[in-house]
């Protein structure tokens, strides 16, 4: 008895101490299976539907050459984010679990970026799951940006590769090869073809930071720091000239001077910054006033981060519109100056760790029980879905479709309100009856 007893405690010795060693990989799992159920469960939505077509056309996309033509239609009469469309038709040319799985690697691969930016390399599991539920309960619209796959390519994917960039800048790599050089430019290019918020939050971020570390620490600048800054500049450049631009903004009507938009919109930029980062906010004032009152010095990419959340908010000034789904970039450069000065708190007073832990695990259970009613909402818009199928497949000669609206308000959701209008010309409609290869659909 006694024997098994032993063979009992160290057996549960090894187990612990194995899942002690690889923290950061199980909950990296586990949150990745959180995204890849949520993904299987999200259908082609909208514009899912309308890009897989060649911009401009009724040809469906099939293979790279497709794509290009498609992206070179849309640069010059819709919109500039070439490298977030491509991305979004080259996965439409696949079965959906294609991007399923990648999009949940993407999402994880952005948790792991910001704590490796926030934290410089620290591997620290309960701050991977600290960033994780901040992102699924802060970014106002959760599934538009990190579910629907037109919105993640658009948002997530690009945001992915900002990080992987800023990453870079934070290994202080001293190798100086021809390769690390075009490849920071490469990178610097497609980081800075991203979204007009955040592209530009990019350029100043690194420019920020080549400025601090010439002429603040007196370092000589490498090749490949220089080289990434040109590509982040150029790819901006690339997105916010794109002739595309000019065509859809003048389709939008202004009312008043410009002057007099921009310092109007930034009163409501300023009103909606209030609602949806008044949590991060708070925490960074508090963990800024605790910085001061101990005459602690907060890292520099506290500084830039900050810096670049506020660029990244009020750019938006001077856009027509300010979509809910382009706060994402704003939340994560929010997320990183908190965790950045967190970490070294957390990691030099023990109460404070506890505090954390008990905060992380509150928060966890919020999002486990907003992670389940969204899975319910999902589940049953799919059930629609193939209800609506299974009729049409009955009834294949009809030639207009009435099907009761299915609205759904879940605010982490990739489908806000109804899905289909009255009106059997508009867009939404169009792209539901593509769906189904029929004529028209009505929704009522």
């Amino acid at each position: 008895m006694k024997k098994k007893k032993n063979q009992w405690n160290g057996m549960s010795k090894k187990v612990i101490g194995w899942v002690d060693r690889n923290q950061n990989i199980i909950v990296l799992a586990c949150i990745f299976i959180f995204m890849f159920v949520l993904n299987c469960l999200t259908p082609y939505i909208a514009d899912d539907i309308n890009y897989r077509d060649i911009w401009g056309t009724t040809k469906r996309i099939h293979n790279i050459w497709d794509i290009l033509v498609s992206q070179y239609n849309h640069y010059f009469t819709w919109g500039g984010r070439s490298i977030a469309h491509f991305i979004a038709q080259f996965f439409l040319m696949f079965p959906k679990m294609i991007f399923n799985i990648a999009n949940s690697i993407c999402y994880v691969g952005i948790l792991s970026k910001i704590n490796s930016i926030a934290t410089n390399k620290k591997k620290n599991a309960w701050m991977i799951l600290l960033i994780h539920v901040l992102l699924f309960l802060l970014v106002p619209y959760f599934g538009e940006d990190f579910l629907w796959l037109i919105g993640s390519c658009n948002y997530a994917w690009t945001i992915w590769f900002i990080l992987i960039l800023i990453d870079e800048y934070q290994k202080e790599s001293k190798k100086e090869s021809k390769l690390k050089i075009v490849g920071m430019f490469l990178l610097g290019i497609i980081a800075g073809w991203s979204n007009e918020n955040t592209g530009l939050a990019l350029v100043i971020f690194i420019a920020l930071f080549l400025f601090y570390q010439k002429f603040m620490q007196k370092e000589k600048l490498r090749m490949w720091k220089i080289t990434g800054l040109v590509g982040s500049t150029i790819g901006y450049l690339f997105l916010l000239l794109a002739p595309g631009n000019y065509v859809r903004s003048a389709s939008i009507p202004q009312q008043g001077s410009f002057i007099m938009r921009v310092l109007k919109s930034s009163v409501h930029i300023t009103e909606d910054a209030l609602v949806y980062l008044f949590p991060l906010l708070v925490g960074i004032i508090v963990l800024y006033t605790y910085y001061i009152y101990k005459k602690k010095k907060p890292s520099t990419i506290s500084f830039l981060s900050f810096i670049g959340a506020f660029v990244a908010t009020y750019v938006m000034s001077a856009s027509p519109n300010f979509p809910q789904r382009a706060w994402i970039g704003i939340v994560v450069f929010l997320t990183i100056t908190m965790i950045s000065l967190l970490d070294p708190l957390v990691e030099k007073e023990r109460v404070l760790q506890f505090v954390l832990y008990d905060v992380i695990i509150v928060l966890s259970l919020i999002s486990l029980r907003n992670y389940i009613h969204l899975a319910i909402e999902l589940r049953e818009y799919n059930y629609v879905i193939e209800e609506r199928g299974k009729y049409i497949k009955e009834n294949p000669n009809e030639k207009i479709y009435y099907f009761e609206k299915h609205k759904i308000d879940d605010r982490y959701s990739p489908i806000h309100g109804e899905d289909l209008t009255e009106d059997k010309d508009n867009w939404v409609n169009n792209s539901q009856a593509k769906r189904y290869g029929v004529p028209y659909l009505i929704g009522y």
